[in-house]
């Protein structure tokens, strides 16, 4: 769940699609092995009780490896060998770690958009927004889409093809062991996933976030009741951190050779008992193992404390009481209202509340669509104060949304000619809009001009396009780009189409807006570990810090008159919309760090052919 990263990644929309996501998996005979889920770029929403749209025939090819088998359509061919590369370095690294062999080849299903990823027959359970992947046991099946980033497509493989080695050596033939009862039996899911994440690197400033804010509040979960993450109700994504933190804590404590011991042990037993498994291998029980593991990251966040920002000495909470989460704030240009994001009841809304109490002024109605695109700047708001742009999903498909404000309907609804849509943002005439596009995988800047319907192109290379955001007066833009796996800011004239590199470093510096008079940009870093509010001037020098919060936060944006920041806070498993005053930023000036070489992609898109197969119907048992 980044994941996103949560998010990707995570994004910190998990709630209701993971507890459908527990459902579904029971419906699939196993509580944890049937429905394993990546998350990659992070948002989350409600999926049990949808039906499935079904709207397109994909004619399959294959194309095979030394370890996979990849089945591909015409459409994604460019992605082939980008996938094939990173599957087969993730087999040498998972079965080095492991002292394991998967003999078979396993699936990998390609599909070049997550909109086509909705559309597989491998479940029959509805996928929304968020989750990067699964892995289907029976047939050892990984079935994942392309989202944009480089990074995260190597994440989530990783992630999914761990499951599988997991599956062979827990249960080499699983319809032997169905019939035997062992299947009735699973190790702890933080052990399962915990590996899974920690093989795939995905250890980020999010995942630190999240696991610290249950450390500090004292709401961590013990990892003897973590066979499953039932228990976690609402704070699944907290059970993924969990368990890769005490595979972390077991590799440095106890050294990697004793993750293929546990695993043998685990073999071997009937029951796949983690604490007699813990017992033979590193010699102490799983109660042992779990106080040695809790008392490591108390020490590890606890000293955190000092001097930190908490989220009650921070700002003004808007939306404290709320249940879900809000997020991605966007103020009015008379700088009396907000609106933002929100699920509740599993269902994304854009509310709009006053700045000064957080009363609700007005919500959307949820039957206008079926979700919204959160990835970017989720919302904009048009300079004329008449309208708020967002991406909303329906049947389906992408349509960039124009909503009136005052009557909280659907002014506009236009189709969008990709894959993936996100991140509106206005120009200073209200006429166009910016937007981000995913197309034949790779994500670009586009402008949309409303006055003529005509879609132009503004960047066009190879790199993720995390967000972008139109200058208040210039025909100017800064947007985040991945490089190295880390994004940067970058700001692009839209006249010359010159572009240039605003921040330096190995952070992530991400969601940049513009100040009302257009000298700086604001955005989230985790330069420091955790995501603080920076300001940079345009040319990329005074890079100040305005924050030195505790949990994290995210998408900062100057009010009208330059006076406050509205930010989402993560704090207490949720975030909240608060305002922050000019006279309480810290205003601490930061020395910009070195300037690192761009190197270009590890993996990149190929636009040669590839030698596939024509794939051919092959009958096999389902489900016994």
């Amino acid at each position: 769940m980044k994941g996103g990263y949560l998010s990707s990644k995570m994004k910190l929309k998990m709630q209701d699609t993971l507890r459908a996501t527990r459902d579904a998996s029971r419906n699939l005979l196993c509580a944890f092995f049937c429905l394993m889920f990546a998350v990659a770029s992070v948002c989350y929403g409600q999926t049990f009780g949808k039906n499935k749209v079904t709207t397109q025939h994909f004619d399959w090819m294959t194309y095979k490896t030394a370890h996979f088998t990849i089945y591909y359509y015409p459409d994604a061919e460019r992605l082939i060998r980008t996938m094939a590369d990173i599957a087969e370095i993730a087999y040498i690294k998972i079965s080095g770690v492991t002292e394991h062999v998967v003999k078979k080849p396993i699936p990998l299903i390609l599909y070049k958009s997550f909109g086509d990823f909705q559309q597989t027959n491998v479940i029959l359970e509805p996928l929304e927004e968020g989750i990067g992947g699964f892995t289907e046991f029976l047939k050892y099946r990984v079935v994942i889409p392309f989202t944009g980033s480089m990074n995260d497509f190597q994440k989530v493989i990783t992630h999914e093809v761990t499951h599988v080695f997991q599956f062979d050596i827990l249960y080499k033939n699983p319809l032997a062991h169905i019939y035997t009862g062992e299947f009735l039996y699973s190790p702890p899911l933080w052990f399962i996933e915990g590996l899974s994440e920690y093989l795939a690197d995905d250890w980020n400033a999010e995942g630190e976030m999240v696991l610290r804010d249950a450390v500090i509040t004292n709401s961590i979960m013990p990892l003897t009741r973590l066979q499953d993450f039932d228990v976690l109700g609402e704070r699944v994504y907290l059970g993924y951190k969990e368990g890769q933190s005490a595979i972390m804590y077991l590799v440095e404590k106890y050294g990697s050779e004793k993750i293929p011991e546990v695993f043998r042990e685990l073999a071997t037993s009937k029951t796949k008992d983690m604490d007699s498994a813990l017992r033979n291998s590193i010699g102490i029980s799983l109660d042992q193992f779990d106080k040695d593991w809790q008392e490591a990251i108390k020490k590890r966040y606890w000293p955190q404390l000092g001097g930190k920002q908490s989220s009650d000495s921070i700002g003004t909470d808007l939306t404290s009481r709320n249940m879900g989460y809000s997020v991605r704030p966007v103020w009015s240009p008379s700088g009396d209202l907000i609106a933002y994001l929100t699920s509740q009841d599993g269902q994304d809304e854009i509310r709009i509340i006053s700045v000064k109490d957080g009363r609700l002024f007005s919500r959307t109605q949820r039957d206008q669509y079926e979700s919204i695109r959160e990835k970017g700047n989720g919302l904009a708001w048009s300079p004329d104060g008449e309208r708020i742009a967002f991406v909303g999903i329906r049947n389906g498909k992408d349509f960039l949304t124009v909503l009136d404000v005052v009557t909280g309907k659907i002014m506009d609804r236009i189709g969008m000619p990709f894959d993936a849509a996100y991140s509106p943002s206005w120009s200073p005439d209200s006429q166009q809009v910016l937007i981000i596009g995913l197309k034949d995988g790779r994500s670009d800047i586009y402008v949309y001009n409303l006055r003529d319907s005509q879609v132009t192109q503004i960047t066009s290379d190879a790199f993720d396009e995390g967000s972008a955001a139109w200058h208040p007066s210039e025909p100017e833009i800064v947007y985040s780009s991945e490089r190295n796996g880390k994004y940067r800011l970058f700001t692009l004239d839209l006249n010359t189409r010159q572009t240039r590199q605003i921040t330096q470093g190995t952070q992530n510096d991400i969601a940049p807006s513009w100040s009302p008079d257009g000298k700086k940009i604001v955005f989230c870093s985790d330069m420091n570990g955790i995501y603080d509010v920076y300001t940079i001037s345009a040319d990329g020098r005074d890079l100040t810090r305005l924050t030195n919060i505790l949990t994290g936060c995210f998408n900062p944006v100057f009010s009208p008159d330059g006076n406050s920041i509205a930010l989402s806070i993560y704090h207490e498993n949720k975030s909240d919309i608060y305002t922050l005053k000019a006279t309480e930023f810290l205003n601490e000036k930061i020395t910009p760090p070195a300037e690192e070489e761009i190197k270009e992609p590890l993996y990149v898109i190929d636009d040669k052919s590839v030698k596939g197969v024509k794939y051919s119907l092959n009958f096999t048992p389902d489900l016994l």
